[in-house]
């Protein structure tokens, strides 16, 4: 993906990861945020907890994270997206990502795209996905990044 989004113009420039980045987007983190994401869907967990499936224990463990820990989450987000704005994005306007975190957990925009197959050879090859990260309002960056690698591909 990286070597086609080049060879169409795109600048590609490796980026140092801020500074506690691991705790800030770790386990501990996460799990006390989720009650900011169990709140949105707390009409549908009320109405029918088989609508969650498999994941329905994240759900409602995230019902029980304590106030503590979700105030500490709470400063600790700002500081994330301090280091987002301020650390991670100081040379790029766009980051290519492995997961959704951090940018979820800040509400920073995120774009998903087809990018190819992968190769399996012990079987059938299992179609893969891109995930670049934008910053607040960045989504006409994001679309636009996509629609540059999907004009040059085949992959959509």
């Amino acid at each position: 993906m990286l070597d086609t989004l080049a060879d169409s113009g795109v600048q590609i420039r490796e980026v140092r990861l801020p500074d506690e980045w691991d705790f800030l987007t770790g386990s501990s983190i996460t799990t006390a945020s989720a009650a900011e994401r169990c709140e949105t869907f707390m009409e549908f967990l009320r109405r029918d907890v088989r609508l969650f499936g498999v994941s329905l224990n994240s759900w409602l463990r995230s019902l029980f994270v304590p106030g503590h820990d979700y105030v500490t989450w709470l400063r600790l987000r700002m500081l994330l997206l301090e280091k987002i704005l301020f650390e991670l994005f100081r040379d790029v306007d766009l980051v290519v990502q492995t997961s959704v975190t951090p940018f979820d957990l800040v509400g920073c925009p995120l774009i998903g795209f087809p990018i190819g197959f992968s190769q399996n050879a012990d079987g059938p090859d299992v179609p893969i996905g891109g995930l670049i990260g934008g910053l607040p309002y960045g989504e006409q960056r994001l679309l636009g990044l996509a629609a540059t690698y999907q004009a040059v591909t085949d992959w959509h």
